[in-house]
């Protein structure tokens, strides 16, 4: 998942040095990729000083790292907003689905944020290794206690089987944008969830 899409609307020559240059970022590391965007593109786009630059981060890889904590947390704040709604376990499902949807629908979707950006600078002391699995175990954390909050037996197991959906999905939907990869996996993990409801009564 990523949320640079969301956020795409903010001018990078807006607010302070450090925040134009993140919403270059945001801009850049989505059409470019982040291996393929250099500083100077950066320092460029966001309209600052190379001084201010490095006055704001150490490194690119200082400003990569920042930049995935920004997606992150703003994914998991949304997550969370859905997770503690009053709604049923189907309609919370569903808005997760139409939050991953409006990242496939921005004309350069490549993927999610987080496996891209591993596959782009695969060395694992560099920071999307480390975010990747961050960002994955934390989706995983939202959805067991969502689940056994609303009865689930086997909640962590459900979760897990949902979040194979959704990666699946994220995959699918950015080689063939054609599947209606985001329709049919919302069927399937609405399927599961009834099935596993179903399973749980019968245990009860």
């Amino acid at each position: 998942m990523r949320v640079s899409e969301l956020s795409a609307s903010t001018s990078p020559h807006r607010g302070s040095a450090r925040e134009r240059i993140l919403a270059a970022a945001d801009e850049l590391f989505l059409t470019e990729g982040i291996h393929n965007t250099g500083i100077t593109s950066l320092i460029d786009r966001a309209d600052v000083a190379k001084a201010s630059f490095y006055s704001a981060f150490k490194s690119k890889n200082d400003l990569i790292d920042a930049y995935l904590k920004r997606q992150h947390d703003e994914i998991i704040s949304r997550l969370h907003v859905i997770a503690d709604a009053d709604d049923s376990p189907e309609e919370k499902l569903s808005h997760i689905f139409d939050l991953l949807c409006t990242f496939w629908v921005q004309a350069s979707y490549r993927g999610c944020l987080f496996v891209v950006a591993q596959i782009e600078l695969p060395k694992s002391e560099l920071p999307p290794q480390r975010w990747a699995r961050i960002h994955k175990l934390d989706v995983l954390s939202i959805l067991g206690p969502m689940l056994e909050h609303a009865g689930y037996e086997d909640s962590d197991e459900l979760a897990e089987q949902l979040c194979v959906i959704f990666d699946g999905i994220l995959v699918a939907a950015s080689i063939r944008p054609e599947s209606a990869a985001f329709d049919r996996g919302r069927s399937m993990a609405l399927a599961l969830l009834d099935a596993a409801g179903r399973a749980s009564k019968k245990r009860s």
